[in-house]
């Protein structure tokens, strides 16, 4: 008698969830009918995932690469490329001030000594931020770059 009864109870469970699922289906099929007069919004194009970072990479490559870096950033610019090429122009300028006050005699040696390593270390997280497709100003001197050189590219 148990066992009739729970063959019934899971009959009764089955047809519940069939009635559930075509009350589902009916509701879903009524939603679809009403849309298809109107107009479906259209999905959004992708937004740009990165920059090319070619350019901003080039840019640290020396001065010869600094020069091809501009002339291809006047072909494609992008803001990637022109963040790079400002923050590079700076680092450039700051060695040729570090080369200047290198002439004076012992002080200059020590300061262009000091400076020297701080520019190495400035271009090399420029350029990891280069390869990393990422816009962050360098420490201490890069947003002053940004600034200063705001309008060139």
């Amino acid at each position: 008698m148990t066992l009739i009864c729970q063959r019934k109870d899971i009959y009764l469970h089955l047809e519940k969830i069939k009635r559930q699922q075509i009350m589902e289906m009916s509701q879903e099929s009524q939603t679809q009918g009403n849309t298809q007069g109107q107009q479906q919004p259209q999905p959004q194009q992708p937004v740009n995932q990165g920059e090319d970072n070619t350019v901003a990479v080039i840019a640290y490559i020396t001065l010869i690469g600094f020069i091809i870096a501009l002339i291809m950033h006047n072909n494609n610019k992008t803001k990637l490329g022109a963040f790079h090429l400002r923050e590079m122009l700076g680092l450039i300028i700051f060695s040729v001030g570090l080369w200047i006050v290198s002439l004076i005699p012992f002080i200059g040696f020590l300061l262009y000594v000091i400076g020297g390593i701080g520019l190495f270390v400035m271009w090399i997280l420029g350029l990891i931020n280069a390869v990393n497709k990422e816009m962050k100003p360098l420490p201490l001197i890069g947003n002053i770059f940004q600034k200063w050189f705001a309008t060139t590219f």
